[in-house]
């Protein structure tokens, strides 16, 4: 046995443990996240979906919006989210701003129920009950648009206004379905787009003011003021009144160049794509997209003596173009064209095609075609619309011209529209540029 310097044996003395060096103590970035996970991995998960759950929860909250009325439907089929921003968008013409957030907004629940031949639409829908209880509870709902059944409920409940309480007795319709509601097929205001969607036997009422009602809803009496102005609207009415609808401004960004047509032959996507892949050569990639698209915005007229004043709707479609659209390039029946020339809004073919020379004196190279007032040509007067395949689906009465840069509209695209109506006036067959 080996005695060790303190007098133990040797094989009784422990070995110390390595001294630890920077090498076998340095851990990876990996190492250090392993071992994390392994330790914290459950507390890492609960708070990830914590975090989550209270941005969406903060997200909702601002997304949602405080109503300045509330209208519960009740009835067969759903209000589908189309018809109901034409609802909400109708609404705000009559809505006053109850919240005072510089927005008008109609909420709109919608509770399916139907019934059949033994029972009716309350006594068969249990769950559309339980959420129309809720709602007469403690929602935001005081304009009601029901079933009969749930009608019937409504008056059970004592909650209902009488119509003598709020509207003025010669508007209100004859036959009325009792004194507390009526048919909304025999209101005007149930024949405006959206709202006309609804079944015509739907009952219309409205709740008493919290004021006068036993029963507490929690709103105030100038959110109810704000729904019953909604409601008076419904009754005073009149469709010859109908606001008109937005005339939408065609969208000319997707495209390089822009053109508008109006005339007899409708244009498919189809048409416009084949358009724009012969045109291609001839204009420039304005939006820098790396594609070359050309945008035909279209109105299909009916061919008459006067198609501006024959046809009101696409005349006040064009009118809208003519105030806040960017179509640059028009080819246009007659009369259309007349009212353009009126406007003051075209380029005349002399300030299109002249041209600073090297000693900076104004040329003028006019193309060979006629004009009968020195701003429009006849389609017929031009080669492009012979020979470019696909074209001839412009009729050769109309009339090609250009108008001035409006305001706002990108520079690079109106100088491409205008480089491109050039090339239309300019173009020649390969036998006459001797290609």
């Amino acid at each position: 046995m080996k005695i060790g310097p303190d007098g133990k044996p040797a094989d009784l003395i422990q070995d110390e443990p390595p001294k630890e060096t920077e090498e076998n103590t340095k851990k990876t970035f990996r190492d250090k996240l392993e071992e994390f996970w392994y330790f914290y991995k459950w507390q890492t998960v609960i708070s990830v979906i914590l975090i989550i759950g209270i941005g969406l929860g903060i997200a909702q909250l601002f997304a949602n919006k405080e109503p300045d009325a509330g209208i519960m439907y009740v009835g067969p089929g759903y209000i589908s989210a189309s018809v109901r921003a034409k609802m909400t968008k109708i609404a705000e013409y009559y809505l006053n701003d109850y919240n005072a957030d510089g927005e008008k907004y109609l909420s709109i629940l919608d509770i399916t129920a139907s019934g059949d031949k033994t029972k009716t639409a309350y006594e068969s829908n249990v769950d559309a009950v339980k959420r129309f209880n809720l709602e007469i509870t403690a929602g935001d709902s005081l304009i009601y648009l029901v079933e009969e059944s749930f009608y019937e409920e409504l008056k059970e409940y004592g909650v209902l206004a009488k119509l003598s309480s709020i509207i003025d007795g010669d508007k209100i319709p004859d036959n009325t379905y009792d004194e507390y509601g009526v048919r909304i097929s025999n209101l005007d205001f149930f024949d405006i787009d959206g709202f006309s969607s609804l079944p015509k036997d739907t009952v219309l009422c409205i709740r008493q003011s919290p004021e006068g009602e036993a029963i507490a809803y929690g709103r105030t009496v100038e959110f109810w003021n704000s729904n019953k102005a909604l409601f008076k609207a419904m009754f005073d009415f009149r469709s010859e009144e109908q606001p008109a609808k937005p005339i939408p401004v065609f969208d000319v960004a997707p495209y390089d160049v822009g053109l508008m047509y109006v005339g007899y032959n409708r244009i498919y996507e189809i048409t416009r794509k084949s358009l724009s892949d012969k045109a291609v050569k001839y204009f420039t990639d304005s939006n820098k997209s790396d594609s070359k698209e050309l945008g035909v915005d279209y109105r299909i007229v009916k061919k008459t003596g006067n198609a501006y004043t024959d046809n009101p709707d696409d005349a006040a479609y064009f009118e809208k173009q003519l105030e806040s659209g960017n179509n640059i390039i028009f080819i246009v029946e007659k009369s259309f064209y007349d009212k353009l020339y009126e406007s003051g809004q075209l380029l005349s073919l002399e300030s299109v095609f002249s041209y600073k020379d090297s000693n900076g004196e104004t040329v003028t190279l006019l193309p060979d075609a006629e004009s009968e007032d020195g701003y429009g040509v006849r389609v017929s007067e031009l080669k492009f619309f012979k020979e470019i395949s696909g074209f001839d689906v412009f009729e050769d009465d109309l009339v090609l011209c250009i108008r001035n840069r409006p305001e706002g509209c990108d520079k690079n695209f109106f100088n491409a529209c205008v480089e491109f109506y050039r090339q239309i006036m300019y173009y020649q067959s390969d036998t006459e540029s001797g290609k």
